[in-house]
């Protein structure tokens, strides 16, 4: 079985967080016998495909990468923002021509699997190239078509129908299927929630990844990018207020241009900054408990990666968390946007 996976994030190293949750999904089909064709933009340096995958690299510039095209096309600077749009702009185009020769050359593919709707989707994507599409829409797509006009939105969805003959639309939330329901095709019968897979294969044990980080007593972990939608000042001032109870020691894991005012807001905290995928699940393991105050996550894979190791959630009601709380007492709903002692 061949399949055929786009997207615009994916690892350029085995320890780069960005698009992480990608890779996990291309090694379930590999374990599934599928051989899987990979496009993804250029990163800085030449990725090495794993077993079982053929990758096609586009030149995209730096318009992709972390902490996300979204992200990086907001950065200040005319010629910055300039040059990244016309990166994308060339990674789309370019990688449509990729997917095409790759069909030309060898035939259609039995699945097809496009991370993000747009871009992704449409306009990577031309008619006929596979059996089987399916579109995992994570969020940041979602909200760019919601700022769409309907019609322009429904359209572009619709177009995109024609890649395979059966398409199936699959949202990382519950929050995400709803809010993609009036622009989703009649045609699209098949619609489902289904988080991205998640590997925790190398992870040490809790008593090992302590001992390697020098973790004594109670510790609680913050790890989000240090911008403002991340609302790690909430998360910080609920971890004053769990201090006021009991001794713990708070540690930030991420960066962004926040850091230094939150350094000096909370000089109780340590920061560490953006770590390694791996060492980053390696201090999660030996974490007592992770706070989260985002409110635009759909289905937070760390919140997921957290309870996979046992670790204790305190969030704020964002995407499906409070679902997973109505059936996981490992996770605590902190109520509306105050606080309350863990």
């Amino acid at each position: 079985m061949r399949a055929l996976v786009v997207a615009t994030s994916y690892p350029e190293t085995p320890a780069d967080p960005a698009g992480h949750f990608v890779a996990s999904e291309v090694s379930a089909l590999v374990s599934r016998g599928y051989r899987v064709s990979l496009v993804v933009p250029r990163g800085a340096e030449p990725r090495t495909a794993p077993a079982g995958v053929e990758l096609w690299e586009v030149a995209a510039g730096d318009a992709f990468g972390f902490p996300g095209v979204r992200a990086r096309l907001s950065e200040p600077g005319l010629l910055k923002r300039a040059r990244r749009i016309a990166g994308v702009g060339h990674f789309l185009l370019q990688g449509r021509r990729s997917v095409s020769r790759l069909v030309r050359e060898r035939g259609s593919f039995d699945l097809v699997q496009a991370h993000w709707l747009l871009p992704g989707a449409f306009p990577l994507l031309p008619p006929g190239i596979a059996v089987e599409a399916e579109w995992i829409a994570h969020g940041s797509d979602v909200r760019l078509l919601q700022r769409m006009p309907p019609g322009v939105a429904r359209s572009l969805l619709h177009r995109a129908t024609r890649s395979a003959k059966l398409t199936r639309l699959r949202a990382v939330s519950w929050e995400l299927l709803e809010r993609l329901a009036p622009l989703t095709p009649a045609s699209i019968v098949d619609r489902r929630v289904q988080p991205c897979a998640i590997d925790l294969a190398g992870v040490p044990e809790r008593s090992e990844a302590r001992r390697r980080h020098g973790v004594e007593g109670e510790l609680w972990l913050i790890i989000a990018r240090l911008v403002d939608s991340k609302r790690v000042d909430v998360a910080l001032e609920q971890s004053l207020e769990i201090s006021r109870q009991r001794p713990i020691s708070v540690t930030v894991i991420g960066d962004g241009p926040l850091r230094d005012r939150l350094k000096r807001r909370f000089p109780h905290a340590r920061f560490l900054g953006q770590l390694s995928r791996p060492e980053c699940l390696s201090w999660l393991s030996a974490a007592d408990g992770l706070l989260s105050a985002s409110l635009l996550e759909g289905a937070p894979t760390v919140i997921r990666e957290a309870r996979a190791l046992g670790v204790r959630v305190l969030c704020h009601d964002a995407g499906d968390v409070a679902r997973w709380a109505h059936e996981d007492p490992g996770i605590q709903i902190l109520p509306g946007e105050g606080l309350i002692l863990a």
